[in-house]
C-alpha cells in the first residue's frame, strides 16, 4: 500500500511542477518522470513500488474506461476523419510498443549487470 501512496505523491508533486513552471507535458508525465528518477536515485524503494504498480496495474481497464466511453460519444464527429484518426491511433500504438520494448531491454540489461556484480 505504501507504493501507491508514493504513486499519488509522484502525481501531485508532478502536477503541481507543470502547474508551477507552466510547462506544456501534463503533470501526470511529469510525476512518471520523477518516479523513475526516484527509483534510480533511492533503489531500496523498489519492492514498495513494485508492490504498488502491481496493485495498480489490477485495475488497468478501469483506467482505460473513460477513454474509450470518450472516443465512444464522439465517434459521430469523428466519422469523416475516422481514417485518418486509426491511421494516427497505429503509429502512435507502433512507436509505443517499440519504445517501450526498447527501455524494457536497456533496464533488464541493468539489473542483469546489477545482480551478476552482486554475486
Amino acid at each position: 500500500m505504501t507504493g501507491v501512496l508514493y504513486f499519488i505523491c509522484f502525481f501531485f508533486a508532478g502536477e503541481f511542477l507543470a502547474n508551477l513552471f507552466s510547462l506544456p507535458i501534463p503533470g501526470s508525465i511529469v510525476g512518471l518522470f520523477l518516479a523513475i528518477v526516484f527509483i534510480f536515485t533511492f533503489p531500496r524503494m523498489l519492492p514498495a513500488l513494485r508492490d504498488g504498480s502491481e496493485m495498480l496495474l489490477r485495475f488497468l481497464p478501469l483506467f482505460l474506461a473513460p477513454v474509450v466511453v470518450g472516443v465512444f460519444y464522439t465517434f459521430v464527429d469523428m466519422k469523416p476523419s475516422i481514417y485518418v484518426f486509426a491511421l494516427i491511433t497505429v503509429v502512435a500504438l507502433s512507436i509505443g510498443v517499440v519504445s517501450t520494448s526498447l527501455i524494457m531491454k536497456i533496464v533488464m540489461s541493468w539489473q542483469d549487470r546489477g545482480t551478476k556484480a552482486a554475486e
